[in-house]
């Protein structure tokens, strides 16, 4: 009796043992010895060859254990990797077969032999995987005798038999490229490859994400933006308003710099005001790398206010302000003449300090220990450190008033200045002037202590004057603002629509000038702002009063309206876009944004208020990367209106209207451009 229970009891362990077992394998998945058929695949190396060559074949399959190889249903190999002899031109077929336990699977190809002297086909490119519409440029690298090429971009466009041609992709997608060449010995195989493009616009309407307007009961001006590493933005430039609307701080001055910070959506985070008694401006910013930001203008003040720097040199300084990531003050710095020292422009520099960089009058004192190059303006940049103590400063210069408006950071270390000037070949100014009395591009390339490397100088017979640059991709810098004359000088694009056009001007790294393209219409039209995009193109942004004429393709919608142009990388227009309303509508600053969109910092003008609030708008790119900028018909410069306008508000408190019909063309004087000639 116990034996039988002992029995059964041990048939009921194993089982339980055994269901455990089930168990165990059905919670970890299949059991080890289930072994999945193979996947057969492989790359052929020296396909296209000229006979006799030996192309190799390499299996790229998963989970075989033997393999067959086989040209032309022969067998030749059962390697996972072998060369083979041809010594007649032909097409071959190419199979593999690989085999495991589980079974077999196969692959095959068709490789080409070509006869001796046929060439072959092969190319590469740059600039693809950007977004539509987007330029590719191809090069052939096809060996060989070789009389011809056709090259098929897979887009349904017209061929080309150029040997390195470019083409714009109008749309999004990927495209199979094809290069075929021929030559004594006949025509290659087709080479191709894959080209993907994004996709970008649609050729509908830009799409405003939002817009926010910021002011106070005066008159405020926005002259720069940055993006922030929180994904908002800061947003500055001068403020003639009291403690009023969505400004926070009351007046110190005449005007005062005033920063307001923006998260992505356009909320406000909070504001900051900083001047003395007399009139204070940002004209740049950069963001610092302990999170805080530098704020450089111009300074009338003394030690007043919330300026705690005791100098006071001239009628204008250089003022740069630290402020942390809140705001707040930490330092202040002055640098000037007693002459007007007026500050355009900032870049950062390797050494964690910055270069700051605008325009200054013949005096050599105060701090500035550079002399003066024979004019009554000169560029004039000084290098401090990360805490604001001077390092260096340097003047250039010719015999006549040059103006500085903008700087960029050069990949060896060194800096690039740009601007105006009428100067003859004096002073650091290597080249004559060309436009005889008027205003030329001046471009100075100077190492990473200030040293002149090389100066440039465009233009025609008139007016042409430098106000932003952009590095491009091959290490070249694309010039823009605005010129006044025809195809004369250097200028060798033929049109000329109205009394000032969009110029830019396309130089490489030694300063040669490769290209120059002008846009605009009837009217008037000033670059002041310039953005790379990511398919290699940029963005054109400034004031218009043109109608739809020239090359201008939208009507204007008000007094000025800001227009933006896109063009590639070659200078091509790709489209424009015009923004406004009925009065007029200033942008002053754009940069892109992280969702691939642009931000645009625009004055927009209410005359019968006297009052031209702060508006960042953003626009979203949903058709053809179309962007918004501003226009300026008939200023002889940027920094001239602005100084005029405050000059006039600072007297008399009228309206902006008022304030731009002084500072139209020829309300300056010839010897000093910053005086009006008369407020009324």
């Amino acid at each position: 009796m116990k034996a039988v229970y002992l029995l059964n009891y041990l048939k009921r362990f194993i089982l339980l043992v055994c269901l455990m077992g089930l168990l165990v394998s059905c919670k970890n998945g299949s059991p080890e010895d289930i072994i999945q058929p193979p996947t057969a695949s492989f790359t052929v190396t020296n396909d296209g060859c000229t006979a006799p060559c030996a192309p190799t074949f390499t299996s790229t399959s998963q989970n075989a254990t033997s393999f067959v190889w086989e040209i032309d249903g022969s067998q030749v190999s059962t390697d996972a990797s072998f060369s083979r002899q041809f010594t007649t031109a032909g097409t071959y077929a190419i199979k593999l077969t690989a085999t495991n336990k589980a079974g077999s699977n196969s692959s095959q190809k068709t490789i080409t032999v070509n006869k001796p002297g046929t060439p072959v086909a092969d190319f590469g490119f740059t600039g693809g995987d950007c977004m539509a519409p987007c330029e590719v440029s191809f090069t052939h690298k096809a060996t060989g005798t070789i009389t011809s090429y056709l090259w098929d971009f897979g887009d349904k466009t017209p061929t080309s038999t150029e040997v390195n041609p470019k083409h714009t992709y109008q749309q999004g997608g990927t495209f199979t490229v094809t290069l075929t060449v021929s030559g004594p010995g006949g025509s290659s195989q087709p080479k191709t490859q894959l080209v993907t493009i994004k996709t970008g616009m649609t050729t509908g309407i830009p799409t405003i994400v939002w817009d926010k307007t910021f002011g106070g009961n005066a008159d405020d001006y926005l002259s720069s933006m940055l993006a922030t590493s929180d994904g908002g933005f800061l947003l500055g430039g001068s403020s003639d308003s009291d403690k009023e609307g969505n400004k926070s701080d009351p007046y110190r001055g005449s005007s005062d710099m005033w920063v307001v910070k923006i998260d992505r959506n356009g909320t406000k985070v909070w504001d900051k005001t900083f001047g003395g008694t007399g009139a204070d401006n940002i004209s740049s910013m950069l963001a610092t790398s302990d999170g805080g930001f530098l704020l450089g203008g111009s300074s009338s003040s003394g030690q007043t206010g919330n300026k705690s720097d005791p100098n006071q040199f001239g009628a204008e300084d250089y003022w740069v302000v630290k402020i942390d990531g809140s705001g707040n003050k930490l330092w202040d710095k002055t640098f000037g003449s007693r002459s007007s020292d007026k500050l355009s422009a900032m870049v950062a520099t390797s050494d964690g300090g910055f270069l700051l960089g605008g325009t200054t009058g013949q005096f050599q004192d105060g701090n500035k220990a550079a002399p003066t190059k024979g004019g009554f303006f000169d560029y004039w940049v000084v290098k401090i450190d990360r805490n604001g103590t001077k390092v260096w400063d340097k003047t250039f210069g010719g015999n006549a008033d040059d103006y500085l408006s903008s700087m960029l950071a050069t990949s060896d270390g060194g800096f690039l200045l740009g601007g105006s000037s009428p100067s003859d070949q004096t002073g650091d100014k290597s080249e004559p002037s060309i436009g005889m009395g008027a205003r030329d591009y001046w471009v100075v390339k100077i190492d990473g202590s200030g040293n002149k490397v090389w100066d440039k100088t465009f233009g025609g017979n008139r007016h042409d004057n430098i106000y932003s640059m952009v590095a491009t991709s091959d290490g070249g810098f694309l010039l823009g603002g605005l010129s006044e004359s025809g195809q004369t000088g250097n200028k060798s694009d033929p049109n000329q629509f109205g009394a000032e056009d969009y110029w830019v001007v396309k130089i490489d790294g030694n300063g040669t000038k490769v290209w120059d393209k002008t846009f605009g219409g009837s009217g008037g039209e000033l670059i002041y702002s310039m953005v790379a995009t990511s398919d290699g193109g940029f963005l054109l942004g400034g004031p218009s009063n043109s109608d739809k004429d020239g090359n201008k393709s939208d009507p204007k919608q008000g007094d000025t309206d800001y227009w933006v142009v896109k063009i590639d990388r070659s200078g091509n227009k790709l489209w424009d876009k015009t923004f406004g309303g009925r009065s007029s509508d200033y942008l002053f600053s754009m940069l892109a944004t992280s969702d691939s969109g642009y931000l645009l910092g625009v004055i927009l003008t209410q005359a019968a208020m006297g009052i031209s609030p702060l508006m960042p708008l953003e626009v979203k790119i949903t058709g053809l990367l179309k962007s918004t900028s501003e226009t300026e018909s008939a200023f002889l410069s940027i920094i001239d209106w602005i100084y005029c306008a405050r000059l006039l508000l600072q007297q008399k408190r009228e309206t902006q209207s008022v304030s731009l019909f002084c500072c139209k063309s020829g309300d300056f004087s010839e010897t000093d451009h910053l005086i009006p000639k008369s407020a009324d």
